[in-house]
């Protein structure tokens, strides 16, 4: 990556970093009426990037979804791929499990507030079994309205539809070359779209970061929070790591071949997205934009 693909980048790190200093130091005060126009304009710039990026997600992930079928053209490509996506898919969350199932057999992190898990766990609906968990997911896969899916955020569901739908597409050879041409303008138009909304993003960041911390109270009730749940905290951010700087850069290495530091400086904009806004949904639309 050259120095000018590292501007965004760093831009993006200093509005989280402004964020985190915004909402730490003026938390107690957020609320205010004196600090409102500052308040209300903070939260604009993460609120409206936010919804700018959810609204890009539906539409990218249709036509970028379709396009690609057109690429790989045969369905017996497709069929293979798939195949490979579901063995990495499943694999990669087995090893996520266990690394989760291991931390906590190490840390205990609920050992601190076990009497007051018992209290909540009173309060929680019945826990699903792992047949009901599948059965959930694969009746999800299969939406019986794409436009409920796609109001509802059913990314998996819309997902395996403009699956089916590419290859089907594809399939028409010729007679499909007017719809296709139309969706690869579409698909470009959007990710213009994506890329002008990216250069709002170290605003937008600043933003969301800023609010969420001074929504907790600033910075001393944030510390004491993160105290609180402290050995949660850290099992979770221990298994994100290990998992993410262990678990995937050995996958990386050992079937595509790539050297695991360029990549992650070619996705440190979605990295850094996702760590702003918090919501992998949102993020979609730029991870997408960093693959192309």
């Amino acid at each position: 990556m050259n120095r000018r693909a590292w501007v965004l980048p760093a831009l993006m790190l200093g509005g989280g970093l402004g964020g985190v200093l915004l909402g730490a130091g003026l938390g107690h005060r957020w609320q205010d009426p004196a600090l409102e126009p500052l308040t209300l304009g903070v939260r604009l710039f993460g609120t409206v990037f936010l919804a700018l990026l959810k609204a890009l997600m539906i539409p990218l992930i249709i036509t970028s979804i379709v396009m690609a079928m057109q690429e790989l053209g045969r369905a017996a490509n497709v069929a293979r791929i798939a195949g490979m996506t579901v063995v990495y898919y499943l694999a990669t969350t087995l090893v996520a499990v266990l690394t989760g199932l291991l931390l906590v057999q190490v840390i205990h992190p609920g050992r601190a507030v076990a009497p007051a898990l018992d209290a909540v766990a009173a309060t929680l609906p019945p826990s699903r079994t792992a047949l009901q968990a599948v059965f959930e997911v694969v009746v999800g896969m299969v939406p019986d309205n794409i436009f409920g899916a796609a109001v509802a955020g059913n990314v998996l569901g819309l997902l395996v539809t403009s699956l089916i739908f590419g290859v089907a597409l594809a399939q028409l050879g010729d007679a499909a070359r007017p719809l296709v041409d139309a969706l690869a303008v579409v698909n470009e138009v959007l990710f213009k779209v994506v890329r002008w909304v990216v250069n709002l993003a170290p605003l937008g960041i600043l933003g969301l970061v800023a609010d969420r911390l001074a929504a907790a109270g600033g910075g001393a009730a944030a510390w004491a929070e993160i105290q609180r749940l402290g050995l949660y905290a850290v099992t979770v951010l221990t298994g994100l790591g290990l998992h993410a700087f262990v678990t995937l850069p050995i996958l990386l290495v050992l079937f595509a071949k790539r050297n695991p530091f360029r990549y992650l400086a070619g996705m440190s904009e979605a990295l850094i997205t996702a760590a702003g806004t918090a919501s992998s949904a949102a993020t979609l639309a730029v991870t997408l934009r960093c693959t192309v």
